[in-house]
């Protein structure tokens, strides 16, 4: 898989952003209310799938397999909306005040595709940083921005590959320094050329312009490694809060590399 892509499948409508051609209020609310709307069906969809799979009695395999089905689909709409209006919302772009914990941000983020990676085989390596790592921003958008990182390798990879998530503090003598989240896709099949989901390419394109957007929004930058490594590299300004201790480790991830778990896919 060659995350170059990720460059280049939205050229064609980021400009316009960069540009200041944006979506009027009224279109705004209105793709808002019916993403509301959408999420609330998919969520009843979910629920009766995950309820017709869990009847008493043993299901037969059919079943089981298209309530997970049913259930993957539904959880992977509801994340494509989010980006959509990510995408087209003047909401991104503020003068963020919180304070967030980028620790916490790739641990939410892992957690949200825990199922996914389970069911895909590919395990998620998460490295976070030993001390406390904060940033300027909105807690959920950022949690947004590295799931869409981690969806991307996620639907892409073979199965048995591994996606490496790290944070680092970046410190610079002349000022506040940067905070390093480094998503990286570890194939399992030595192939540049991996065959790829019939849908991908279009909510790539969505997923990964959200990302760009809400990072942008946040002061950083997004950027594909370079160096023979193939992945994201988001890049945030660091802030520098006075009294700030060491984090303690958050409770693993099940199905990560700090968890016995992820045996099941190794």
């Amino acid at each position: 898989m060659k995350s170059e892509a990720i460059e280049l499948r939205y050229e064609g409508i980021e400009p316009r952003i960069r540009k200041g051609q944006k979506w009027k209020p009224d279109q705004q609310a209105l793709i808002r209310a019916v993403a509301h709307d959408i999420r609330s069906t998919l969520a009843s969809m979910s629920i009766g799938a995950e309820t017709l799979a869990a009847m008493p009695g043993p299901p037969p395999q059919k079943v089981r397999q298209t309530a997970q089905v049913v259930v993957e689909q539904a959880q992977h709409i509801s994340r494509l909306l989010d980006d959509m209006v990510a995408v087209v919302s003047d909401r991104v772009e503020d003068d963020y005040t919180n304070v967030v914990e980028v620790n916490e941000v790739i641990w939410e983020a892992a957690q949200q595709l825990w199922k996914m990676s389970r069911q895909r085989a590919v395990k998620l390596d998460i490295l976070p940083s030993p001390d406390s790592v904060v940033v300027r921003g909105k807690r959920s958008y950022l949690i947004q921005a590295v799931r869409g990182c981690l969806e991307y390798g996620l639907v892409n990879l073979p199965e048995r590959s591994e996606i490496n998530i790290s944070v680092k503090a970046r410190p610079r003598p002349s000022g506040a320094g940067a905070v390093e989240v480094i998503v990286e896709y570890v194939s399992a099949v030595q192939d540049p050329e991996l065959p790829r989901n019939s849908y991908a390419p279009a909510w790539e394109q969505v997923t990964m312009l959200a990302v760009r957007r809400i990072i942008g929004a946040h002061k950083g930058d997004v950027a594909v490694l370079g160096d023979g490594h193939d992945g994201v590299r988001v890049l945030l300004p660091q802030y520098q809060a006075m009294g700030v201790k060491q984090m303690p480790r958050p409770a693993p991830v099940p199905g990560s590399s700090l968890d016995d778990a992820a045996s099941a896919v190794a």
